[in-house]
């Protein structure tokens, strides 16, 4: 009866995978293949999400903007990247 009940969950659980959106997001820009950069926006949580970057293909470099951390922050290190 165990091996019953378990089996059909297995087989839907097994095919799916959790953070779909980023995943495939990642994927997307990985096609494109022109991608060094990305902004996240956050600005409803005080942390951002770092984004699956392995699907990238590359180790950009990640800017995030969220509650703690406005906007003119994120411009200050923008130009002090470019330098």
């Amino acid at each position: 009866m165990f091996f019953i009940l378990n089996t059909i969950p297995l087989i839907v659980v097994s095919v799916s995978y959790s953070k779909r959106s980023r995943v495939e997001s990642m994927l997307y820009l990985h096609r494109k293949g022109d991608t060094k950069t990305i902004c996240v926006e956050e600005s409803i949580h005080s942390n951002i999400t770092l984004p699956p970057q392995f699907y990238l293909g590359s180790w950009g470099t990640v800017y995030g903007l969220s509650s703690s951390r406005t906007i003119q922050n994120l411009l200050c290190d923008l130009q002090k990247d470019k330098t």
